[in-house]
């Protein structure tokens, strides 16, 4: 059974250097429709931390957070580096926000197949 997951390219690094990263979320997803629920909820939460980034803005941490609690996409706790996901069941997962750290810039969001799969069907080429 074909399954979804979502790929994650961003920059990284520390005071001294910068490289592009590409990790997975470590969540994978049979409906393809509850995979692009993530994705958009990854959107939201992206677009917020950015728009908290900006050097324009005068988004104070209270109101950062309070626009974080209205999003689907809002933890109960650990909001600064964690998210929820939907998952098939209808229930949400915790995962990291590890391309929202100090240093990391999310570059794009993909949902690719999981493993294999992505062979299978024509999507990878793998020499």
């Amino acid at each position: 059974m074909l399954r979804w997951t979502i790929r994650i390219t961003y920059t990284t690094g520390d005071s001294f250097s910068s490289y592009t990263a590409v990790d997975e979320l470590g969540v994978s997803w049979a409906n393809l429709d509850v995979a692009k629920q993530a994705l958009a909820w990854i959107k939201d939460r992206t677009d917020l931390e950015n728009e908290r980034r900006d050097f324009r803005s005068t988004m104070t941490h209270d109101d950062f957070a309070a626009r974080l609690k209205a999003l689907p996409c809002a933890p109960d706790e650990y909001y600064d580096v964690c998210m929820m996901v939907p998952l098939d069941d209808g229930t949400a997962h915790h995962i990291s926000t590890f391309w929202l750290g100090y240093f990391e810039r999310l570059h794009n969001a993909e949902i690719v197949p999981v493993g294999d799969h992505a062979v299978e069907t024509g999507m990878k080429y793998v020499p």
